[in-house]
């Protein structure tokens, strides 16, 4: 029986199970390995569950690089093999396996976000805040060519021994493999697919004639992520501030509009809705519908802005005084600047800040065939595109 091969960094979980095509795969005949390698990397902590995400029973653990070599060698040409494992220090050795036994492998880029670079003026708050994005955007693009290059030529050209992509999928047309960390992913046969979002969207339909009467917020769990302190971070904000904050927009939008705001939970919440807006929280329904049924959607930088564009939904950017204090800062401002509007600091709102943004057809397109599905992507399951490119 074929075998379908996925190795990870982290655990493997049921929602990896559904969106890296596992269910398909099994139903056509194949055997669905998942390979978790942090014990063979010696990272024990990527095994630890994070909130309510814990690894599916069946995944693999290897205990050591000896154990992993085995499983490198069992692998034969009928087998599809999917990386989910980047090149680095700890994984090279890995990589020096693959080459050693010929495996052919397929790596994949979606759910890629416009935080790279500050592509508009007007979503600045200042002129000294552009002009110093766009210098961290430049020495930001000069670092991950530097990164490239040493990849490539570490210990006397050490990089050529290692095994690049086979196939590379990639939602949307804006992936460089000058960014994508795997070795010479530029000798991969490029894959444009729907991404996975996409997909969904698909399924869902149209749903026109419902009237909107909710703006959702899409939470990111930025008070109580688990992630935080599994990297040993500190969250960029306080919870009750941070709630108190939003809760006061909240209502000064549904004044403004008539609309009732929602909260989208984030898969990684700890589950706890803040007394303060419990009655906000929705959990029967999925994000996707969420944003589907929805008239406007709030966020800081989602993924699932991409939800948003698919349904052409008005999106307000939204930051607090101490987010403008952290990192995602750069990250809000570059994804509002795609859409050339600037973010709402609900600390410091003004009478213009509850005004509802236009949604221009050609941005929203744009983005979509940027990060979602390039015009020339294969039409269904990417999992189907890429059994059949493998059993050719």
């Amino acid at each position: 029986m074929p075998r379908y091969v996925i190795f990870t960094e982290s655990f493997f979980t049921e929602r990896d199970w559904n969106r890296f095509g596992c269910s398909e795969f099994a139903v056509a005949g194949y055997e669905v390995v998942c390979v978790q390698l942090a014990r063979a990397f010696k990272v024990e902590e990527n095994l630890r569950s994070r909130g309510a995400f814990q690894a599916i029973r069946t995944a693999v653990t290897p205990e050591d690089s000896a154990a992993l070599n085995n499983i490198v060698a069992s692998l034969d040409r009928r087998d599809v093999v999917f990386m989910q494992v980047l090149l680095s220090e700890r994984s090279r050795e890995f990589f020096r396996m693959l080459r050693g036994a010929g495996i052919r492998y397929t790596v994949a880029t979606v759910g890629e976000l416009p935080i790279r670079r500050m592509k508009s003026r007007m979503s600045a708050v200042s002129w000294k805040e552009y002009f110093e994005l766009r210098v961290e955007d430049l020495l930001g693009s000069a670092s991950r060519l530097k990164r490239s290059l040493q990849q490539l030529f570490f210990l006397d050209w050490d990089g050529f021994q290692l095994q690049s992509p086979f196939l590379w999928l990639t939602a949307g047309s804006a992936p460089s493999p000058f960014v994508s960390r795997w070795p010479r992913p530029w000798a991969a046969r490029r894959i444009p697919i729907a991404g996975n979002d996409y997909i969904i969207t698909q399924r869902l339909g149209s749903r026109s004639a419902v009237k909107a009467t909710t703006v959702v917020f899409l939470d990111e769990a930025y008070a109580d992520h688990p992630d935080y302190e599994i990297l040993g971070q500190r969250s960029p904000v306080t919870a009750a501030r941070y709630w108190a904050s939003l809760e006061s927009f909240f209502k000064k939008l549904e004044c403004e509009t008539g609309f009732s705001v929602i909260i989208a939970p984030h898969p990684k919440s700890n589950g706890v809705a803040p007394e303060i807006s419990t009655h906000r929280w929705q959990t029967g329904k999925t994000t996707p519908e969420l944003v589907q049924e929805s008239a406007i959607v709030l966020s800081h930088a989602s993924t699932a802005i991409s939800f948003a564009v698919i349904f052409r939904k008005p999106i307000i950017f939204l930051t607090t005084d101490e987010i403008e204090k952290s990192m995602y800062r750069r990250h809000i401002a570059r994804m509002s600047s795609f859409f050339a509007w600037r973010r709402v600091n609900v600390d410091r709102l003004s009478t213009s800040d509850l005004q509802i943004p236009a949604v221009s057809e050609s941005v929203y397109a744009g983005y979509e065939h940027a990060y979602l599905r390039a015009p020339e992507a294969v039409v269904g399951s990417p999992w189907e595109a890429l059994r059949n490119e493998m059993e050719k």
